[in-house]
This record gives structure tokens, C-alpha cells and sequence, in this order.
């Protein structure tokens, strides 16, 4: 899950560059249609942040279940680990 995210959040974050090279070649190459498109690159920078706080809430989710996980296991089973050499 770990790397999934992780690499899910590269791939924002290079995603979340180009828009800004793209936004600055824009903004030199047509001045003066500039100003028109700027809601675009509002609307992707804030669906790139969105998407950012739900990758961090997937984590979060994620590492909280595998507490929780751990410690129900932990909870249910009452196996002695030495029971299993000496039958």
C-alpha cells in the first residue's frame, strides 16, 4: 500500500510541475489570452491538493487498520509460540 501511494504522489507531484511549466509557457507565449484560462489551472491545482489530502487520508486509513488488525489478532489468538516445538 505503501508504495502504491507513494507512487501515486510522484506521479502528482509530476503532473502538478508540468501544469506549472505549462501555465508559465502559457503565460509568456499568449499574454494576452492568459487571463482567461487562469480558472483552468486554479481548477487543476486545486483537484491536484484534493487529491493529495485523500492519497494522506488512504494512508492514514491504512496504517490505522493494520493497528487495528494487529491488535485483534493479537487479542483472539492465545496460542503459546513454544506449544508448536514441544507438541
Amino acid at each position: 500500500m505503501a508504495i502504491a501511494i507513494g507512487n501515486q504522489w510522484a506521479t502528482l507531484a509530476s503532473i502538478s510541475d508540468d501544469i506549472a511549466r505549462q501555465k508559465t509557457k502559457f503565460q509568456r507565449d499568449f499574454a494576452a489570452l492568459s487571463d482567461q484560462f487562469d480558472t483552468i489551472f486554479v481548477t487543476l491545482a486545486g483537484r491536484i491538493k484534493w487529491q493529495r489530502r485523500f492519497l494522506g487520508f488512504v494512508g492514514v486509513l491504512a496504517v490505522v487498520g493494520a493497528a487495528v488488525a494487529t491488535f485483534v489478532a493479537y487479542r483472539v489468538t492465545n496460542v503459546p509460540y513454544m506449544s508448536c516445538w514441544s507438541g
